[in-house]
């Protein structure tokens, strides 16, 4: 598969950017089957039995692990988080690679690198990491930018959460 390098930089922009560079992704990410229509855009749908007082964990939880990283998963960190239900996780999956097409990875770099930021919102992270750019220190464009503010606009259960607590 594609290596990526990610840069975490949550809180960098207002919401209402963020919400709008999330749906421009949205437009060109889910058209990958040929769909060309609106409604052909749309991201999957929380489940009938989806229960907004409950976490995403306790919606979509089971007892094994499932899809493509299946092997892979076991070791990581399930101290803390929870397996997924097969359909969560495949969705999932298809997140992250819509994300990793957007990688442009140049040179000849064998292993990802892992920048993490963190801070208050307006504290600098965005500021930084383009100085690090502008002065070589960091090569953005063999970075992916994940916001989990921008992802969290993709998930099915965001706008139903939304409605059931505004605030």
């Amino acid at each position: 598969g594609m290596l990526c390098t990610w840069c975490v930089a949550a809180g960098d922009a207002p919401s209402e950017v963020i919400e709008e560079q999330a749906m421009e992704k949205k437009k060109t990410w889910l058209l990958d089957d040929g769909s060309d229509t609106a409604e052909d855009m749309q991201l999957p749908h929380c489940p009938s039995t989806f229960d907004p007082t409950k976490s995403t964990e306790d919606n979509f939880s089971v007892e094994h692990f499932t899809g493509i990283h299946k092997t892979i998963r076991p070791l990581l960190d399930y101290t803390y988080h929870r397996k997924y239900m097969h359909k969560r996780v495949v969705m999932q999956d298809e997140l992250i690679d819509r994300f990793c097409k957007d990688c442009q990875r140049r040179g000849n770099e064998q292993l990802p690198w892992v920048v993490f930021t963190a801070g208050a919102m307006g504290a600098g992270k965005g500021y930084v990491t383009r100085w690090m750019d502008q002065k070589g220190y960091l090569p953005m464009k063999n970075f992916l930018v994940v916001d989990p503010d921008a992802i969290r606009h993709e998930l099915p259960e965001w706008k139903v959460y939304c409605a059931h607590d505004p605030s």
